[in-house]
């Protein structure tokens, strides 16, 4: 039921947004969940605290724990000092702000442990860029190919995609102990529902968007039966499965005279990015600040946190030609 209305308040706000032409979007209200060091810290009346640039009120009715999950007693500096890991969840108020309802003290943030996936941007003598990251390789580092064979550095090009393990060096770049090559370059994978305006020989039209047929794409009907493509009919309300490439969406599977609401799925590499937008095999996604974005391990972190050249599974809704994301999870 919480996700139901999360998602409802999400759209509601987004449509008032979008039809008022204003250039920001609002809060949604609801839980609050952060992660990472403590910047700030108050300990005297009124306490607060502030983590990834969100401050929360602290209050007698705040349950504080230590690194073993033991209760602490009160909030004091230490243990909650600035530069303390901690996990906080809270709720956000109706007069704004937000409340701590639960502070845990963790064992501190594991830099060093680094686990990427995203374009290379660049390629040096001995080290590459991703997401403006410098990425060093030596002779430890164990590089595989797109068939799991080990592979070399000169496999490497810009613009392929790889999976990159390694640690944090005090110079901040990142030395991978693995480097893996994914199959594919700059493709991304889409997962749409369409009302269908117009069919051509090799093509759907939806919304101005066309869709492009290939002898490879299957057609099903009702109950995954096969159908023709000679059967999908103007009017019809499909889901289509594939990919884009070179801007143009190539459909693998479409699904016929569907009856419940398909979500809409978009899976790339950000090649660009605004304040308030991330680019995405050439379709722009409005992120308002209610989206939610969370890290590969679903932690969840701060749009500014996103850099071109990540590869993110994108959950969205649209409005005519206007795509807003729901949630960005790095992948």
């Amino acid at each position: 039921m919480r996700t139901k209305k999360r998602v409802v308040q999400f759209i509601a706000i987004v449509a008032a947004v979008l039809a008022l032409g204003a250039p920001a979007f609002a809060d949604v209200p609801g839980e609050v969940e952060v992660y990472g060091t403590i910047e700030a810290v108050v300990t005297t009346a009124p306490m607060s605290i502030t983590v990834a640039g969100v401050t929360l009120a602290v209050d007698a009715t705040t349950l504080l724990f230590d690194q073993t999950h033991t209760p602490v007693a009160a909030f004091t500096d230490p243990p909650f000092s600035v530069g303390a890991t901690v996990e906080v969840q809270g709720v956000q108020l109706a007069a704004g702000g937000a409340q701590a309802t639960e502070i845990q003290l963790e064992t501190g943030l594991q830099l060093q442990d680094v686990d990427l996936r995203g374009a290379i941007d660049t390629i040096g003598a001995s080290s590459f860029t991703v997401a403006g990251l410098t990425i060093v390789v030596d002779a430890n580092t164990a590089i595989i190919g797109t068939n799991d064979l080990p592979a070399t550095f000169a496999d490497l090009a810009v613009g392929k995609i790889v999976e990159i393990q390694g640690n944090t060096q005090a110079d901040g770049s990142i030395l991978a102990t693995r480097v893996k090559i994914e199959d594919a370059t700059d493709v991304s994978s889409v997962d749409v529902q369409a009302r269908v305006d117009g069919l051509g020989d090799t093509f759907i039209v939806e919304a101005n968007e066309r869709y492009i047929v290939t002898p490879m794409t299957q057609f099903f009907g009702r109950r995954d039966a096969l159908i023709s493509f000679a059967e999908l009919h103007r009017g019809d309300l499909a889901a289509i499965q594939g990919v884009i490439r070179n801007g143009a969406l190539v459909a693998e599977k479409v699904r016929a005279n569907v009856t419940a609401e398909v979500g809409l799925h978009a899976i790339g590499v950000i090649r660009a990015k605004t304040a308030t937008s991330i680019t995405v095999a050439g379709r722009v996604y409005k992120v308002p600040r209610g989206t939610e974005v969370l890290s590969r391990t679903g932690m969840r972190m701060r749009f500014a946190g996103l850099k071109v050249g990540m590869m993110v599974n994108i959950e969205y809704v649209r409005f005519g030609t206007i795509r807003v994301a729901r949630e960005i999870k790095m992948m």
